[in-house]
Formats: C-alpha cells, sequence, structure tokens
C-alpha cells in the first residue's frame, strides 16, 4: 500500500503507508478514531487467479466454521499475543503445536481458564471456540463487556497476561477510559 486518504472531521488528506503505523491488528487508524478511511492506493504483484480463488476459498471455509454466519459475534474477541513478548515462564507452559508464526492464540488461555460455555446474560463464549463470543439474541453491550472483563481477569490472574480486544467498539467511548454502557 502506497498511501490512504482520510475523511477527519470537514477536511480530506492522505496519509503515506510509513506513517499508517501498522502493526499486527493495530496503526494508526485505531488509535485515531476520527479518521474515516476512504480509500487506499494498493500495489499488488501478479499471481496464478485459480492459486488465489483456492488460497481464498480456504479461508473462506476455515473462517465459517469458526465462525458460522448465522451466529450473533464479531469473530475473534481477542488478539493473538505475539510469542516473544510473553514472560519465559509463560513461554515455557505454551506447547509448540500452539505456535502459528510467531503468535499464541489467545484461546489457548481461554480455554486454560474455562472459558468455553461461560455465558452472561445472553452472550456466550461458544462450546467449541474459547476466543468466540455470541450474543444468543436478548443481552446488552454491557453483558458482552462484563464478559470479556471477566475472562481477561481470569486470564491475567491464571498467567499474567493480559488480553486485549480485537474488536473495535462503536457507539461509545473507548473502553479504556469509560465502562461499557448497561
Amino acid at each position: 500500500m502506497t498511501q490512504v486518504t482520510v475523511l477527519e472531521g470537514e477536511r480530506i488528506g492522505q496519509i503515506a503507508n510509513r506513517k499508517c503505523e501498522f502493526e499486527y491488528r493495530g496503526s494508526v487508524f485505531k488509535r485515531k478514531r476520527s479518521f474515516v478511511i476512504l480509500s487506499a492506493e494498493l500495489v499488488l504483484e501478479p499471481a496464478d487467479g485459480v492459486e488465489l480463488r483456492r488460497v481464498a476459498g480456504d479461508i473462506v471455509r476455515t473462517r465459517n466454521e469458526k465462525f458460522p454466519p448465522t451466529l450473533k459475534c464479531a469473530g475473534s474477541i481477542f488478539k493473538n499475543l505475539l510469542l516473544a513478548h510473553l514472560a519465559p515462564d509463560v513461554r515455557s507452559q505454551i506447547p509448540e503445536s500452539v505456535i502459528r508464526e510467531g503468535k499464541v492464540p489467545a484461546a489457548f488461555f481461554l480455554e486454560r481458564i474455562g472459558a468455553k460455555g461461560m455465558s452472561r446474560g445472553d452472550i456466550h463464549v461458544a462450546a467449541h471456540h474459547a476466543n468466540l463470543i455470541y450474543n444468543g439474541g436478548l443481552s446488552t453491550a454491557g453483558d458482552l463487556c462484563a464478559l470479556i472483563d471477566l475472562l481477561k481477569q481470569r486470564v491475567l490472574d491464571g498467567f499474567g497476561v493480559k488480553l486485549e480486544e480485537e474488536v473495535q467498539y462503536l457507539g461509545f467511548n473507548d473502553r479504556g477510559e469509560v465502562p461499557c454502557p448497561s
């Protein structure tokens, strides 16, 4: 990507790639919530169309197995953790088979604290995936936030690991400053 065109208030401007501060599950756009991305200029490499369709199909199938399209969920709630950023005593507890591309799935820690099947109101942690929280249809944002906070606290108490949400909250202030509405 070479640049992104953004709207901020009434001003439209371009941000060069290096100033986007892209990192694993992060960028300036997640930190500066006043930006609205209007477009992005990409530089793509030619590739085989058949192979690209196969890879894309595999990704969609895997995602649909983990997060069925009919389920009211936002996908994974917590970011995976970078192995290199974990304390040595925590790293020693993680089987090699769990580590993928230098990352440890948040679900590894969530499973160990018994997250699967937990609920608050009609908000549930899926029985098949500990990093999937869904709304059975009758819960509030407050119920969701309360369950997220409980899971984060249990992982922190059990492993000394601070989970960070991958989801972005819309309609109320940043979770770090103001609690979710009830």
